[in-house]
């Protein structure tokens, strides 16, 4: 049991992410900044920009900015994204696609799976939306590949939809 103050006090999960009266939290590697449940955290790279929030074993990021990604370029993101997972130890991950362009290729997709394999995101829960109803079918595709890899995903066109998915499942 913790001495933590506030509606999470003396439990597991209040102790585990350093919950104050506030609402904040400390993730639980030293010499991470103090992330607030209404702030964002941003990083912009070549071509994208990441905003991060977090909520005990939920974490949002919005993909921003930049042309269209290439392969490399998804590889770069997922990689902090999965970095970022792992340091706050989220269960939960909802991505919100805001950035231009098309679904990959099939070539593209298998690409970029065999890049992000030992990111470590098998065991975390995540929902993508990408609002482009014109990509459904596309987008029902790489969710089929996704969940044949071993991953737990759900891609929709809809953020209310990837919400309900991520608390509830089916």
């Amino acid at each position: 049991m913790c001495a933590k103050a506030g509606p999470l006090a003396g439990s597991e999960r209040g102790c585990r992410y350093g919950l104050m009266e506030l609402g904040s939290l400390l993730p639980p590697k030293e010499g991470l900044e103090m992330l607030m449940h209404t702030s964002a955290d941003v990083f912009t790279g070549p071509g994208y920009r990441l905003t991060f929030q977090f909520q005990p074993d939920y974490l949002q990021v919005r993909l921003s900015e930049g042309a269209a990604p290439n392969v490399e370029t998804m590889r770069s993101y997922w990689a902090l994204i999965a970095e970022r997972v792992h340091q706050l130890q989220a269960t939960q991950l909802l991505v919100l696609d805001d950035m231009p362009g098309e679904v990959l290729s099939d070539a593209g997709m298998e690409l970029f799976f065999q890049g992000i394999e030992a990111l470590g995101l098998k065991d975390t829960r995540i929902a993508y939306v990408k609002q482009r109803v014109d990509m459904a079918m596309r987008m029902e595709e790489v969710e089929q590949q996704a969940l044949e890899l071993g991953y737990y995903v759900r891609m929709t066109a809809n953020e209310s939809d990837a919400r309900l998915w991520l608390s509830y499942g089916e």
